[in-house]
Formats: C-alpha cells, sequence, structure tokens
C-alpha cells in the first residue's frame, strides 16, 4: 500500500502502511473491538435506518474499555509511528518512539489521536476485511485437480 494522506482540522498527515506482522498483531487486539463494532452495525442502512445510536455504542466502549491497556498502547504506538504531519514543504514524525514514546506535536488530543490512529488501520486492514466478504460471498473455490 501507497503512503496515505489525510487531514484532521487544519493539519495534513501522511501514513505508510503497517507490515504484515504489525497489521496481524493490531487486528488480534482489537479483534473484541471490532466485534462489538460489527454487532453495533448490524441492520445500518437497512429499513431506513441511520447510523446506530449512541445506545448502540455500549458493545464498542465496553469492549475498548476490556482491552487490556498494554495492548491498547501496542496498538496506538504502532500506527502513530507511522505517521508524519506536514510541517512547511516538509514532513516531521508525530511519534517519538524511543524508552518512554511521546506525542510530538501538543495539539494531538484524544480525538485526533485516534481519528489519526483509524485512519492508519482502515488503510491497512480494509484489504483483509474485504478479502473475507468476498471469501464469504464469492463461489465456492473449486478443488485443484492434479
Amino acid at each position: 500500500m501507497a503512503d496515505k494522506e489525510f487531514t484532521i482540522g487544519a493539519e495534513t498527515y501522511r501514513a505508510s502502511a503497517l507490515n504484515a506482522f504489525e497489521q496481524f498483531h493490531c487486528l488480534r487486539r482489537l479483534g473484541t473491538v471490532f466485534g462489538a463494532l460489527a454487532q453495533a452495525m448490524q441492520g445500518v442502512g437497512k429499513a431506513g435506518q441511520d447510523a446506530p445510536a449512541l445506545a448502540g455504542m455500549e458493545p464498542i466502549m465496553t469492549a475498548m474499555s476490556s482491552i487490556p491497556d498494554a495492548d491498547a498502547n501496542f496498538v496506538l504506538e504502532t500506527c502513530l509511528k507511522h505517521v508524519q504531519r506536514k510541517q512547511g514543504s516538509g514532513w516531521a514524525p508525530i511519534w517519538s518512539s524511543g524508552a518512554a514514546g511521546v506525542l510530538l506535536f501538543g495539539d494531538i488530543d484524544m480525538a485526533a489521536m485516534l481519528r489519526i490512529v483509524w485512519s492508519v488501520l482502515e488503510g491497512d486492514l480494509a484489504s483483509f476485511f474485504g478479502a473475507l466478504a468476498s471469501d464469504a460471498t464469492g463461489p465456492a473455490a473449486s478443488p485443484k485437480s492434479t
């Protein structure tokens, strides 16, 4: 996957792709969240329903709260280390991954951080979920003849 540019507020960011192992480890740590998200999204767009109501977010919030801090930090740090922010004509990393990793821009609050992380994950995991969907709805695999 090529680098992806996206804008949050007035800032432009660029994210490089996670490698296959990083994708796998992020996905497995977020498994309960994706399950809860799928549950909350059931029926969206059917029978005139809009996005899930705030009450529908409860399973997602419960799943997020059950993720151990170390796993949550792994996902956040893994994604943030792949992101740079446009600074004039260049790009600057937003995360210092030293012994005590830290965001390098004080104006990145929790909401912006989560949107940045989602932007990284959505690009990297879309192919995985797309492959699952096509495998589930596509024609049955035919056996190979020898």
